[in-house]
């Protein structure tokens, strides 16, 4: 008995360590530079892909519908 509870106090210590550097309050600064390399960071592939394919971003298919009803 006594060394259950030993081992649950284990388990919940460690997961308190695990999560006590994401409850420190400090806010990193970026420069917008760093901003913006993020954000192209975050795009997936396939939007890369098809911004460079596309990168007026047409409707195609809207521009076609547009034509066969006219």
């Amino acid at each position: 008995m006594r060394r259950l509870l030993a081992i649950q106090l284990l388990i919940i210590l460690l997961l308190f360590c695990l999560a006590a550097p994401n409850m420190v309050g400090q806010t990193q600064s970026t420069s917008p530079q760093k901003a913006v390399q993020t954000q192209r960071q975050s795009q997936g592939f396939f939007d890369y892909a098809l911004g460079k394919i596309n990168p007026s971003n047409t409707d195609y298919g809207a521009s076609m519908a547009s034509s066969r009803t006219a």
